[in-house]
C-alpha cells in the first residue's frame, strides 16, 4: 500500500491534481471476480491507459473500441483543455459521464450529416443541445451577455460537441482502414511493443504514428462530403477548367475526400503513403495535409489536438498483442451504427504472460 511519505513526494514531485493507483489491490480484485464468465472494464470510470494496460495483462481479452475505450480516452484530453471548470459539468459520476458523452454523440450524429439529417436525429439533436448548454451554463456560470462569459462558453461547446464526436469516429476510422492494411499494422505493432511503455513518448514513434493516422484519414475522412450554405453570388470551381454560378441562400456540397484524392494536388493519389508530406508527394503540403480539417479560415482551429490525441489513443491500441475484429464476420455486420457515427466496434487481443 501507499504510505503518506510516498503520497507527499509523488505531489511534489508531479504537482496536483494526480490520479494514484495501487497494482496489487487492481490484481486482487480481478483475482476475486474470476469466478464470472465476463470482466468487463468500466473505462468511464477511469480512462487511464496505463489502468486498461494492467487489466488487459490479467487476461481480458475484448473491448468495445468505442464505449470501453475511445469516448472515454478522448473526452478525458478534451476536459483537460477546458480547465478546472469542467469538473462541473456533471455531478461526477460514472452514470452522469457517460450520460454528456451520449448527449455528444447525438450532436455529432446531426454535425456529420448536417442539413441533410432526418428530422428525427435533428430533435434529438436539439433535446441535447439543450441539456448540454444547461450544464456548460452551470460550470461557466455569468452573465451571458459579457463577451468573456459567452466567447468562453462558445469555445467549451465547440471543443465538445464538435471536437469530441468527430476525435471519436476518426479513431474508429483510423483503425479500420488499419486493419485494411495489415503488414503496416503489423509494423506499428511490433516497434509500440518493442518499445513498451516508452511508445507514448518517444518523438520519432509519435511522429510516425502522426503520419500514419493522417494518412489513414485522407482514405476514410470523417466528413467526405461537407454541404454549406452559399451566403453571395459567386462561382464554384467545378474542375477541368469549369465553374458554376451559384445564388446567395443556395447550397453547395464540398466533396473532401475528392480534393484529397485530386492527381493535380496529390502525386499518385490512390497509393498509401504516410510520408507523401515530407517526401514531396503532395503539391500543397502545409494546406493538404490536414486538409481533412478544413482549410483557411474555416479549418477545425483544434486539427493539432485532435490528432495528437489519436496519436496516444492509437499507440495504446497497437501495444496490444493480436489486436482484431473481435468478430469473424462481414465488416458491416461487426459494426454499430446510429446513422453514420460508429456506436459500437468490437475489438480481441491476445493476453499477456
Amino acid at each position: 500500500m501507499i504510505n503518506h511519505q510516498q503520497l507527499a513526494q509523488i505531489a511534489t514531485q508531479f504537482r496536483t491534481p494526480c490520479w494514484i493507483y495501487d497494482a496489487e489491490s487492481i490484481r486482487q480484485q480481478i483475482t476475486r471476480l474470476r469466478q464470472f464468465d465476463v470482466i468487463r472494464y468500466a473505462q468511464k470510470a477511469c480512462s487511464s491507459l496505463a489502468i486498461l494496460d494492467l487489466v488487459r495483462r490479467q487476461g481480458r481479452t475484448r473491448i468495445d473500441l468505442i464505449d470501453d475505450f475511445l469516448i472515454w480516452v478522448v473526452w478525458g484530453e478534451l476536459r483537460k483543455t477546458l480547465g478546472d471548470n469542467a469538473a462541473t459539468l456533471t455531478d461526477g459520476s460514472p452514470d452522469d459521464d457517460h450520460a454528456l458523452l451520449m448527449e455528444l454523440r447525438f450532436l455529432g450524429a446531426h454535425l456529420v450529416v448536417g442539413g441533410v439529417a432526418p428530422k428525427a436525429v435533428t430533435a434529438r439533436a436539439q433535446e441535447k443541445a439543450w441539456s448540454l448548454e444547461a450544464r456548460v451554463a452551470r460550470a461557466w456560470p455569468g452573465d451571458p451577455a459579457q463577451a468573456d462569459v459567452k466567447d468562453v462558453r462558445r469555445n467549451a461547446v465547440g471543443m465538445m460537441w464538435v471536437g469530441h464526436p468527430a476525435t471519436v469516429q476518426a479513431g474508429a476510422l483510423a483503425l479500420q482502414e488499419l486493419f485494411a492494411r495489415p503488414a503496416v499494422h503489423r509494423e506499428l505493432s511490433a516497434k509500440a511493443q518493442a518499445l513498451g511503455v516508452d511508445a507514448w513518448s518517444d518523438a520519432a514513434f509519435r511522429i510516425e504514428v502522426k503520419q500514419h493516422i493522417i494518412e489513414l484519414l485522407r482514405f476514410r475522412p470523417v466528413f467526405p462530403l461537407l454541404p454549406r450554405l452559399v451566403l453571395r453570388d459567386g462561382w464554384c470551381d467545378i474542375g477541368g477548367g469549369a465553374a458554376r454560378a451559384v445564388k446567395a441562400g443556395g447550397g453547395v456540397v464540398l466533396a473532401t475526400i475528392g480534393a484529397m484524392f485530386d492527381p493535380e494536388a496529390q502525386w499518385a493519389p490512390g497509393v498509401y503513403r504516410p510520408t507523401r508530406y515530407v517526401e514531396g508527394w503532395a503539391r500543397y503540403p502545409e494546406e493538404d495535409e490536414y486538409l481533412m480539417f478544413g482549410l483557411g479560415s474555416r479549418h477545425c482551429v483544434a486539427r493539432y489536438l485532435v490528432i495528437d490525441i489519436l496519436v496516444s489513443a492509437v499507440i495504446g491500441l497497437l501495444t496490444m498483442p493480436g489486436l482484431r475484429w473481435a468478430e469473424r464476420s462481414l465488416l458491416a455486420s461487426r459494426i454499430t451504427y446510429d446513422g453514420v457515427i460508429i456506436t459500437h466496434l468490437p475489438v480481441a487481443f491476445d493476453p499477456l504472460g
